[in-house]
């Protein structure tokens, strides 16, 4: 598990991302007032694309998606809250976690499995 760093109080930005078995993907991570939220959109290996996936705290926001991507995205929120303000990623409210195959297997054991 990995913590994305360097994210701003921009409302829109772009993230690389290098994931553990040295492929890359990208992220736009952008703020809409209106919704009261931060979104992603996310390309992966130029053969698959996200766009518009609301930020929730989740162990693994990218879940749905366990048996295209080879990664995942965990989304820490401070106290009991959803990342509604547009400082909640530059402040520390929010943590954003790239997660690796093992972070994965572990967090289907913690928390889906039962």
């Amino acid at each position: 598990m990995k913590l994305i760093t360097g994210i701003t109080n921009d409302p829109s930005q772009r993230v690389r991302l290098v994931l553990a078995d040295k492929n890359k993907a990208s992220m736009t991570l952008w703020y809409s007032a209106g919704q009261l939220g931060w979104f992603i959109d996310l390309e992966y290996d130029d053969k698959f694309t996200l766009f518009g996936v609301r930020l929730t705290s989740s162990p693994n926001l990218l879940r749905t998606w366990r048996d295209i991507l080879t990664f995942g995205l965990g989304v820490s929120t401070k106290g009991k809250g959803e990342p509604l303000r547009q400082s909640d990623l530059s402040d520390g409210t929010v943590d954003l976690y790239l997660l690796d195959g093992d972070d994965i297997t572990r967090i289907e054991q913690q928390y889906f499995s039962r």
